[in-house]
């Protein structure tokens, strides 16, 4: 989970209030997912997130709970070839991860000195037999991405966009830490482009969290779909086991529909549909943009007037896979469809009315929300 940035193409000005879903359907949509919402609303499988993304406010840290690492001996020197060379994001890095030093890995290193270093590696090899993933780690590489296995954090994964950082949870499995650094993975270009930004109205930010999740998540699907066919075992069965099981479905069934180059557009469109299927999942990122526009409107600048606005041809820019798009080259609903703009529950429709019109006593912004 995951944006910092701010950048945008798109204009306009604000649109009515979502319709909150009825009970039923809340109740529904809570159905064995309640364990796993705990980790979810962090910033789950998202900055992250996005993650998985973590959505913070502007500036944000995105974590406090370390002192400093301090250098000295082997490690210092280790230091040298994995942080990166800016002072102030390696001191970030390590307030986030402890012993960064030994924990991290940029994708670019080429030497590996300890043990989480060596499995990192490994996961970045099993990776590049993947061609979507090749792409996703050229444009990691770009960027100075660093991997890290967080032994500490409460989330499956995450990537921290104004850091590059992604972070992995150390206990998951093999084949899970690669379903989900490819989720990640799918993060990262996604960002400045397609980041939050305080000048959209808040259905067009619930709405471009909600495309970007799904988006990474269709790509997470492809990658487990190519390794699997690369001999890379171990990986499409978690993926079809997992808490995504469904989006593995949707892409096999699809796959077996098509023949030719297309057919993992195809797949890849059909697996980020079917993410918008799931109430649980709509409800758990919801909830994430929801407490992001609290944290806005709790900063220095807080709310403002909406002046973006989101349009189809601005999102469809998020399914680009090299020359191809997974969302332009196979049709379907515009991406502001009430498909995916859906609904708000109404437990995080009745927080966003808090957020936006607080009452008595506070100030809000003009015409914020009409």
């Amino acid at each position: 989970m995951t944006a910092k940035g701010r950048n945008s193409r798109a204009s306009g000005t604000g649109r009515p209030l979502l319709r909150p879903r009825s009970g039923p359907v809340r109740q529904a949509a809570q159905d064995g997912h309640a364990a796993l919402l705990c980790l979810l609303l962090a910033g789950l499988l998202f900055a992250g997130a996005a993650f998985v993304g973590l959505a913070a406010a502007p500036g944000a840290e995105p974590g406090t709970r370390r002192a400093a690492f301090a250098e000295s001996g082997p490690q210092a020197a280790l230091a040298q070839g994995v942080l990166p060379a800016s002072p102030k994001r390696s001191r970030r890095i390590r307030h986030h991860i402890e012993n960064a030093e030994a924990a991290c890995l940029p994708v670019t290193a080429e030497a590996a000195a300890t043990r989480q270093q060596r499995e990192i590696a490994a996961l970045i090899r099993d990776l590049r037999r993947s061609a979507r993933a090749v792409e996703l780690l050229r444009t990691a590489t770009g960027r100075g991405v660093i991997v890290c296995l967080d032994a500490d954090t409460p989330l499956l994964a995450y990537y921290f966009s104004g850091l590059r950082l992604i972070g992995l949870r150390q206990s998951l499995s093999r084949a899970e830490r690669l379903i989900y650094l490819s989720h990640e993975l799918a993060h990262v270009p996604q960002h400045p482009a397609f980041s939050d930004n305080r000048y959209f109205p808040p259905e067009d930010l619930l709405l471009l969290r909600r495309v970007r999740e799904a988006a990474a998540e269709a790509a997470a699907t492809q990658i487990a779909w190519q390794l699997d066919r690369a001999g890379v075992a171990g990986v499409w069965k978690a993926k079809r086991t997992g808490v995504y099981g469904d989006l593995a479905a949707a892409f096999e069934n699809t796959m077996g529909q098509h023949r030719g180059s297309a057919a993992e557009l195809w797949a890849t469109r059909a697996a980020f549909d079917y993410w918008f299927a799931k109430a649980w999942r709509l409800d758990t990122y919801d909830r994430m943009t929801v407490d992001h526009l609290a944290r806005i409107a709790a900063d220095e600048l807080g709310l403002v007037t909406p002046r973006l606005r989101l349009s189809h041809d601005l999102l469809v820019g998020i399914g680009r896979q090299g020359q191809d798009n997974f969302l332009t080259e196979t049709g379907g609903r515009g991406l502001t469809d009430p498909f995916y703009r859906g609904t708000l529950s109404p437990a995080n429709s009745r927080d966003l009315k808090a957020v936006i019109d607080p009452g008595e006593g506070k100030v809000q912004a003009p015409n914020a929300w009409s």
